[in-house]
């Protein structure tokens, strides 16, 4: 089964794209999948199982990629184009079947759409294969730290960060909150342009409580940052990429939403919420976003992780005692002779 898959560019899109990736792979567990995407899209997708090869796409002036992809595509034989940014390209290619994306509202999620366009009620949310030289690098790097709550401080527009004051203000309040317990530590993730910002959180929180991967060569890539958000007990940000990331490691989502409908972009993950100014979709100015909702968000995710933790521990301790033999009697079967 040969699947061309011609996805979006960034990097959050790409992570929302791959719930239609698992659906693939269940649906064709041999299948060999061609990526075409852009570089940041790449750099989240680039761990998907059953990836035969991937294209990376690079504008060019007058467009002139797409006559180098319509080449390269023409060159193979498919049967399954599913195309997310309905382009010509897919109307020019053969196939046995296509699946072109379109949107079905401007209101509606891109889980939805995407799940219409695959034909089935819903899909399973977007799961991040993280490549193992990245999770053991992680595990390293965060070694002993098991208080983590990371910040996505930036985005690709101002007008969608929420003021550093804000972060600076949450996070003081989940230091009071989380007082028992070994002292929580705060996680910057993003690009090196976000440098100025981690500082001003570094300024504005108590001494030696920030891990700031962005400042650092070796933690700066998009894949280990996602392998050392994984480590982490909550994720707080902006309508971002690794907003998504964050999601789709399971680890608790809160995003922070302005000028964007979180309707349509907000995280999606078994604990994920969005927070928006006093319950609009969008567009608002994010900075009237209140400390307080999105610190009530946060608890209310933290509370409700410890609680499915609790479940398992409990059906655990279940498994445990059905395996261990009963009082008085021993693990050996002993056969019983007839009189």
């Amino acid at each position: 089964m040969k699947i061309l898959f011609i996805g979006w560019n960034r990097m959050g899109d790409g992570v929302m794209s791959l719930c239609v990736i698992q659906e693939l792979i269940k649906l064709y567990p041999n299948a060999s999948i061609t990526l075409l995407c852009g570089p940041l899209a790449y750099e989240v997708m680039r761990t998907i199982p059953c990836l035969d090869r991937c294209e990376i796409v690079h504008k060019k002036p007058w467009k002139r990629h797409w006559l180098e992809i319509l080449w390269f595509v023409e060159q193979h034989r498919w049967d399954l184009v599913v195309d997310l940014k309905n382009t010509i390209v897919s109307r020019l290619t053969f196939s046995r079947r296509k699946l072109i994306f379109r949107p079905q509202t401007d209101q509606s999620s891109v889980h939805d759409d995407l799940a219409r366009m695959v034909g089935t009620a819903r899909l399973p949310f977007p799961k991040l294969w993280i490549d193992e030289e990245a999770a053991q690098f992680a595990t390293r790097l965060l070694l002993g730290q098991d208080r983590i709550v990371t910040f996505g401080l930036g985005a690709a527009r101002n007008n969608k960060i929420w003021p550093i004051q804000n972060y600076i203000a949450l996070a003081n309040l989940l230091i009071d909150y989380c007082s028992h317990g070994s002292p929580i530590k705060f996680m910057v993730v993003g690009s090196r342009d976000e440098l100025d910002l981690a500082e001003k959180l570094r300024q504005g929180i108590p001494p030696g409580r920030l891990i700031n991967l962005i400042a650092n060569t070796e933690t700066d890539s998009i894949m280990t940052q996602a392998a050392c958000i994984s480590h982490s007990m909550l994720y707080v940000g902006n309508d971002s990429g690794f907003m998504h990331v964050a999601a789709a490691v399971e680890v608790p989502t809160v995003g922070i939403f302005g000028p964007t409908d979180s309707r349509v972009y907000g995280p999606f993950g078994p604990s994920a919420a969005a927070v928006t100014a006093d319950g609009a979709n969008g567009p608002v100015d994010i900075g009237t976003v209140s400390v307080e909702a999105v610190f009530q968000a946060a608890r209310k995710l933290v509370e409700q992780r410890k609680l499915v933790e609790q479940r398992k521990l409990v059906e655990q301790r279940k498994l445990v005692e059905q395996r261990e033999p009963a009082p008085g009697t021993t693990a050996t079967a002993v056969s019983r002779q007839s009189p």
